[in-house]
């Protein structure tokens, strides 16, 4: 039998299967984020998306997103979860449109980029960066520590910036965080300026009248869970405020909520983070004394019609205060400690002390305008 020729035979070689990454979009919006289209949500989106468009070895396995998150912690919920999933082995490839939202600390960046990521065999993208683990080489290796350093001195001059304006907002008496106090919303068209909230302000005058009524906290705390009211938590829950399960608490009110509310400035009409002036307190003093009729005033820096030109007049006639001696009173100057003594000290010896000065302050609400919609809703003016 005659043997065949083998010569023409082609052979077939296995295909080697090519990798096909799971991909992780990874999206951070700053804290100090200034409106700057290029950063926003969606444009970071695209821009990763349009990039992966062009590489069909990845697939979107997942978007991980930080709104409003610092660049300077990796404590951020979006990223632990990247994380997570990366350990569970969903996740072997880290897109960022750059490096300054992975983070803005060249040490923790750092160690993601050299330690965490190769441990893990995760690749990591950065789009506008032009850089890519699987194909860098040791050029690229070497500039992206130094823009991780830029990056995080960027961000501690940002913060110092931030902090200033802050103090300088404080100073000014203009409302300076993130949640309003129980009782309040911000103004929709200054968000430093906090107006009535209706939904919630009945229940602080409640709070007020049965602790000025002699009514314990526990059973403050008691009637409010009775009456089936929503805790600060859980109304702000409720409109869509907080969305974090820890932030909205148990449910029912406790006796340290009420003694925060209680112990809280605002609610006594000083404005938040403002000092008290020589006018405030004796206002306080003027109304504890419901209001009686007064004199002319003395004082050269006190004009008539004023919300405190009553309150002083009344304090000079009975000896309560004295001004500088001079014939200025400084109504707007903020109070010393010495000069607190004095007034209090005077007041107390010309007046019988119907109650304790910590009851005097929560019954008057807002004594500093006259024009001011907080001056009546808590106890009728």
């Amino acid at each position: 039998m005659a043997r065949k020729s083998r010569k023409n035979v082609t052979v077939e070689k296995p295909v080697a299967q090519e990798k096909v990454w799971q991909a992780a979009l990874y999206i951070r919006l700053s804290v100090e984020f200034n409106g700057n289209r290029g950063d926003s949500l969606e444009t970071q989106r695209q821009i990763m998306e349009a990039y992966l468009a062009l590489c069909p070895d990845i697939e979107i396995a997942e978007i991980y997103t930080d709104n409003g998150s610092s660049g300077r912690t990796f404590e951020r919920a979006g990223f632990q979860k990247m994380l997570a999933d990366i350990e569970a082995g969903k996740i072997n490839c880290v897109v960022v449109k750059d490096l300054s939202r992975l983070g803005r600390n060249a040490i923790d960046s750092g160690f993601y980029l050299e330690k965490y990521f190769p441990l893990h065999q995760v690749r990591f993208i950065s789009v506008n960066d032009q850089y890519d683990s699987e194909t860098a080489d040791s050029g690229s290796h070497m500039i992206v520590p130094l823009k991780n350093m830029v990056n995080e001195a960027y961000a501690a001059d940002i913060s110092r910036k931030v902090k200033a304006q802050q103090r300088q907002a404080m100073q000014e008496g203009q409302f300076v965080g993130g949640r309003p106090p129980y009782g309040y919303l911000k103004d929709p068209h200054n968000c430093h300026k906090l107006v009535v909230n209706p939904d919630t302000a009945p229940v602080v005058k409640k709070i007020f009248q049965w602790i000025a009524d002699g009514t314990s906290v526990t059973e403050v705390a008691k009637r409010l869970n009775e009456a089936h009211v929503l805790t600060p938590g859980h109304y702000l829950a409720s409109v869509g405020i907080i969305r974090n399960q820890k932030l909205m608490g148990a449910g029912d009110w406790q006796t340290r909520t009420l003694e925060r509310i209680l112990a809280d400035e605002v609610y006594i009409g000083h404005k938040p983070n403002a000092s008290t002036t020589r006018a405030m307190v004796v206002t306080i003093l003027y109304r504890l004394e419901q209001s009686p009729v007064t004199g002319n005033v003395n004082f050269n820096d006190v004009a008539s019609g004023t919300w405190y030109t009553e309150a002083v007049a009344w304090a000079s006639s009975n000896g309560i205060v004295n001004g500088y001696g001079n014939g200025n009173f400084g109504p707007n100057d903020s109070i010393t400690r010495e000069q607190m003594a004095t007034i209090l000290h005077r007041y107390i010896c010309q007046f019988s002390l119907k109650t304790c000065i910590f009851f005097a302050i929560l019954l008057f609400w807002d004594f500093r305008d006259a024009a001011n919609p907080h001056k009546t809703w808590l106890f009728g003016g």
